[in-house]
């Protein structure tokens, strides 16, 4: 996951549309603006983004295309997903084996909101948009570049691994 904070109006939707008018390589992307959907209704707003008719459950369908092609998930606003979507993304993009990546953007105020933390805030690499946003999406496809190349720094995008916070040792249980 990869996860693009920063204030408002400073070019966090702007970077997801570059991503989705020129995706990685071997990717295709789907934007998804409208995040107060469940996960049906984000899976049935990217086969229809994709082109794809879905006849069936639009959840089983995705998954189903998701094993024919790599798909990056773009979802703008994201601290406004109801919270059972959020785990379903991340679920969609663990179980996909690398075949779906997930490009999240948050206020920076909303880093400790719980569908951020859901979709894996803990673990992301952190885009923090500071300018230009097809420099910073140039950064984030280089990011989700097959070779996972290290990203050159961008002056006008940061990428940053946020470190999880170490887990304290559980305490002996009391012998009965």
């Amino acid at each position: 996951m990869i996860l693009i904070h920063g204030d408002c109006g400073s070019g966090k939707s702007a970077v997801l549309r570059a991503l989705e008018s020129a995706p990685p390589a071997d990717f295709r992307a789907a934007y998804v603006p409208v995040p107060t959907l469940d996960f049906s209704g984000i899976a049935r707003w990217c086969l229809d983004r994709l082109g794809i008719d879905a006849t069936q459950d639009p959840v089983v369908a995705l998954r189903a295309a998701t094993k024919r092609m790599r798909l990056v998930l773009l979802i703008d606003d994201a601290d406004r997903l109801p919270l059972d979507a959020a785990l379903a993304v991340r679920h969609l993009e663990r179980d996909s084996e690398g075949a779906v990546a997930l490009v999240a953007a948050c206020g920076s105020d909303q880093l400790e909101n719980p569908s951020i933390v859901a979709l894996g805030a803990a673990e992301a690499a952190i885009a923090v948009v500071l300018g230009k946003s097809e420099e910073a999406a140039a950064a984030v496809r280089d990011r989700l570049s097959p070779a996972r190349a290290p990203v050159a720094p961008v002056a006008t995008a940061r990428l940053t691994r946020r470190e999880p916070a170490p887990v304290p040792p559980r305490a002996p249980r009391a012998a009965a």
